[in-house]
């Protein structure tokens, strides 16, 4: 009988220390680089018999943060103490378990990581999953939260040449509108460029234009025109790749007769100082550049809703300096007035100036006043698709 006591006593004791061993919720594993076992569900279990893994805990201590940059997606964590090093996996597709990261879609391992980490060489456009782990020794064992990050579009690499100034002559001492080059007067305008090469008759163009020029004109619904077209809306400068607003003489919304004033309420935009409301002249609407901006979009002109003010670049680009009246191929160009026509690139200095004008009579930038009198003529611009 004390023989069979000391024996229960015996397993008593082995019973106690079992379950004061069993009490570690923290789940470790072996480091594997192999993808995990491969079954294709994505399911992270680690049999064929639909059983979870032996996952890696999470703590709200351990915490993966992503944003987008310019050079890709910005990893950033907190260091865990006792970790020796970090390891990353990402995949396209949620849900994303270590043990099984190879099953995801496009399921990636990145050894030996450091915090900040920048992903690099991502699809753009494109949702990605990222969690990070710790590794201690050679077991890993914390793992941070799940986060999600959208790649920004593909920058469209669509550098466009400069349009050439439209002057296609030389000059000498005495006398203008000479053949290039001009004897003893070398390296003007008209010897170089676009203008140089339509003059000598070797430039190429999608369209037509004055000098070195290079138009095609737009129908009301967005559709390319021939050449000898009569009627059209917009003009597509094949050169720069804008396409622009024709006025028109029909006392209608882009009647040439209406001017506006300057006004953008958005204060990242306009310099400070969003200018006055409705203070032009015209008989559609708001008489002023934004109202107008939202009219013509209103109206889908030449089938398209993102026209918008040109910058001071911009307009400058089809203003044709070769002649001296109204600065612009009038062929392409019709009802332009010689007069001032407003851009929306704000003026960086003085307190009584808002916006930089153009004048296509003269050729020359000036600043726009600002107050209520001031009004100028505008002509919308848009970006080809």
């Amino acid at each position: 009988m004390a023989q069979a006591w000391c024996v229960l006593k015996i397993l008593v004791i082995v019973l106690i220390i079992a379950g004061c061993n069993g009490n570690n919720n923290s789940v470790s594993k072996p480091l594997d680089t192999n993808g995990g076992n491969g079954n294709g569900n994505g399911n992270g279990s680690d049999s064929d018999n639909g059983q979870p893994s032996d996952q890696l805990e999470t703590t709200d201590k351990f915490t993966l943060e992503a944003q987008v940059g310019d050079g890709g997606v910005i990893l950033s964590w907190n260091a865990m103490p006792g970790a020796t090093s970090y390891n990353l996996y990402y995949a396209t597709e949620a849900g994303l378990e270590p043990d099984n990261y190879a099953v995801y879609d496009n399921g990636t391992l990145v050894i030996g990581v450091t915090s900040p980490y920048t992903l690099s060489g991502l699809d753009s456009s494109t949702t990605y999953y990222a969690v990070v782990t710790t590794v201690i020794g050679s077991t890993e064992e914390f793992t941070t939260n799940q986060v999600s990050v959208t790649t920004k579009a593909a920058l469209v690499a669509a550098i466009r040449p400069l349009n050439d100034t439209g002057i296609d002559w030389c000059a000498d001492s005495s006398n203008i509108n000479l053949n290039c080059p001009a004897a003893g007067f070398f390296g003007q305008d008209g010897d170089y460029g676009r203008d140089a090469q339509a003059q000598s008759g070797t430039l190429t163009k999608l369209g037509s234009g004055a000098s070195g020029f290079d138009f095609t004109k737009v129908s009301s619904s967005g559709a390319t025109l021939s050449v000898g077209a009569t009627e059209w809306a917009c003009v597509r400068d094949n050169v720069t790749g804008l396409i622009w607003e024709v006025k028109t003489s029909d006392g209608g919304l882009q009647d040439k007769s209406h001017t506006y004033t300057w006004y953008n309420p958005d204060n990242t935009t306009n310099g400070g100082r969003e200018g006055f409301i409705n203070g032009g002249v015209c008989s559609n609407g708001d008489c002023d550049t934004y109202g107008y901006v939202l009219a013509v979009n209103e109206n889908e002109l030449c089938g398209a809703n993102d026209w918008r003010m040109p910058t001071r670049k911009e307009l400058l680009s089809i203003m044709h300096n070769g002649q001296s009246d109204v600065r612009i191929d009038l062929n392409y160009f019709p009802n332009t007035s010689g007069s001032w026509f407003l851009t929306s690139t704000p003026v960086a200095f003085g307190v009584s100036y808002n916006a930089w004008r153009i004048n296509f009579g003269s050729g020359r930038v000036s600043r726009n006043l600002n107050f209520v009198g001031s009004h100028a003529s505008v002509r919308l611009v848009r970006s080809e698709d």
